[in-house]
């Protein structure tokens, strides 16, 4: 399936809190101790379905508008409610691509 996720919002009480945009810089997102910040979308096939307890694993395709191949991969899902994915640090919306 391919799907576009957007950060929409932080986690309630996230292990680690959102940079801000102007502290981000792409490809190092996943440093310690931080976390994407708000807005952030990519575009991509899952890799397997959207599951509680497990992570977003997603083939990308793009990032935040521009054609960037690689892997992303959330943190662990903590709830689902409806199209929003919450995970320990942030909530996703998630949309599938026809």
């Amino acid at each position: 399936m391919t799907v576009k996720l957007k950060k929409v919002r932080e986690a309630p009480q996230p292990e680690h809190a959102s940079v801000d945009w102007d502290e981000h810089v792409s490809g190092l997102e996943t440093a310690p101790g931080f976390s994407l910040p708000i807005g952030y979308e990519l575009q991509g096939k899952l890799s397997a379905p959207i599951v509680i307890g497990e992570c977003i694993v997603v083939l990308r395709t793009h990032r935040n508008g521009e054609e960037v191949l690689g892997w992303f991969r959330s943190t662990v899902i903590r709830e689902i409610q409806g199209a929003e994915v919450t995970t320990t640090n942030s909530v996703y919306l998630v949309t599938e691509i026809l």
